[in-house]
C-alpha cells in the first residue's frame, strides 16, 4: 500500500508529464477519469501515440537526409576555388584554377573505362 492517495499519484504524474503529452492530455480532458488504472491506461495510450508520431517524423527526416547525402551521378566541380583577400564569396573574389592536362596514360585509362573527362573519374554513368 502506498503512502500517497490515488489522487496524489495522479497529480504527481501530471506535474511531471512530457510537455507535448500534457498538451494532448488536457485537450482530451483525461483528468476527469477518477479510477487510477483507467486513467493510467488512457495516458499510456496517448503517450504511445505521441511516440509513434515522433518515430514517423524521425524516419521521414532520415529518409530525406539519406536522399540528400546519396552520391550523385552528376559530374562534380573540377576547379578549385581560391579566396583572394577577404572571405566574401562574390564572383569577382573567386578564382578557379584549371586542372593540369591529362597525361597520355590518364587519357587512355579514362577513355577505356566509361570515363568522364571533366571529373576525371572512370566507370561513371555520365560523360563529358
Amino acid at each position: 500500500m502506498s503512502h500517497l492517495s490515488e489522487t496524489s499519484v495522479k497529480y504527481h504524474l501530471e506535474a511531471h508529464m512530457h510537455p507535448d503529452l500534457a498538451l494532448d492530455y488536457h485537450a482530451r480532458d483525461i483528468a476527469q477519469e477518477l479510477i487510477l488504472c483507467k486513467w493510467v491506461e488512457k495516458v499510456r495510450l496517448l503517450d504511445d501515440k505521441r511516440l509513434r508520431e515522433i518515430a514517423k517524423q524521425k524516419e521521414a527526416v532520415d529518409t530525406v537526409l539519406r536522399t540528400v547525402n546519396r552520391p550523385s551521378d552528376k559530374c562534380p566541380v573540377t576547379g578549385q576555388a581560391l579566396k583572394s583577400g577577404d572571405n566574401s564569396r562574390t564572383p569577382s573574389n573567386i578564382k578557379f584554377v584549371r586542372l593540369p592536362a591529362l597525361t597520355t596514360e590518364e587519357h587512355k585509362l579514362l577513355q577505356d573505362n566509361k570515363r568522364c573527362f571533366k571529373c576525371r573519374r572512370p566507370f561513371q554513368k555520365h560523360t563529358s
